[in-house]
């Protein structure tokens, strides 16, 4: 395996179990306020908001890194909101 493969080639290449449970730890712990997980139906990633969120409760993204990046914009969202 290469680094350069993707969260996607690494479930189709190592089966979705390890990898997307790698993934999702890595999730729990820059964002332990969201419950993130890997649809293997969907196969897509997926987000719920924290109850306090005023933004749509679920992000649906196509990778691991997607959903990082969507929650942090999100969060970010969240906190100039939650200013005024």
């Amino acid at each position: 395996m290469t680094a350069q493969m993707t969260t996607n080639q690494q479930l189709n290449h190592h089966g979705a179990g390890t990898v997307a449970r790698r993934a999702v730890q890595t999730l729990k712990r820059n964002f332990p306020e969201w419950v993130c997980w890997y649809g293997p139906t969907t196969k897509t990633w997926w987000g719920m908001a924290p109850r306090s969120f005023w933004y749509p409760p679920l992000v649906e993204a196509a990778t691991a890194v997607e959903l990082a990046l969507r929650i942090r914009q999100l969060s970010a969202a969240e906190r100039r909101v939650s200013r005024f």
